[in-house]
């Protein structure tokens, strides 16, 4: 809800009788809170804060009030500024400047902290990049190590099958001669 003075500030007008006089001219466009009786201080909604724009924009340019009457009748309404009513408050009683150097205060404070929060993350960052290098540094070391010994078996293996081919002929060979040993020694055995 807004009071009249906070329509004075939002609509820049220096009495809040001016405020009034429109809700009393356009009354049949407010709401029942705008008529409250003698005394009583009036409270106005967004919507009557819609109707008031329309007033505003529409006097400020030396629009007649018949033609405002017809706007407001079409169901014309105005955009309220974004402003809320704890801050026209502000600016009514002239605490706007603390509430403004309170919300710069409040936004270094957090400017602040994102920016240790972001060093923090860079710093994580650094050090997880570094693990990481040095690990990839010791797996290459450990994929060359592991291409050494691939070479060395493969040679191992090329070496063993040349050597169990020797061995093969060798026992064939063996083998022929033994061969050749027994029929010779059948033969002396026969002859004697």
């Amino acid at each position: 809800m807004y009071t009249t003075r906070q329509a004075q500030q939002l609509f820049g007008k220096s009495a809040n009788q001016t405020i009034r006089n429109w809700i009393r001219e356009f009354q049949e466009f407010f709401s029942v809170n705008t008529a409250p009786g003698k005394g009583i201080s009036i409270l106005m909604t967004v919507e009557d804060m819609q109707v008031l724009t329309v007033i505003a924009q529409m006097k400020e340019t030396n629009r007649p009030s018949d033609e405002i009457y017809a706007t407001l009748k079409s169901g014309q309404r105005g955009e309220i500024p974004s402003i809320a009513p704890g801050d026209l408050e502000k600016i009514a009683s002239g605490d706007f400047q603390k509430h403004l150097v309170t919300q710069r205060s409040a936004l270094v404070v957090k400017i602040e902290q994102l920016e240790n929060q972001l060093q923090a993350t860079l710093e994580a960052l650094t050090s997880e990049r570094e693990a990481r290098i040095r690990a990839e540094t010791k797996m290459e070391g450990r994929t060359e190590q592991l291409q050494k010994i691939e070479a060395e078996l493969k040679e191992l293996r090329q070496q063993s099958s040349k050597e169990l081919t020797q061995f093969i002929h060798q026992l064939a060979r063996l083998e022929s001669a033994n061969e050749v040993l027994k029929k010779e020694l059948q033969q002396l055995q026969g002859e004697e």
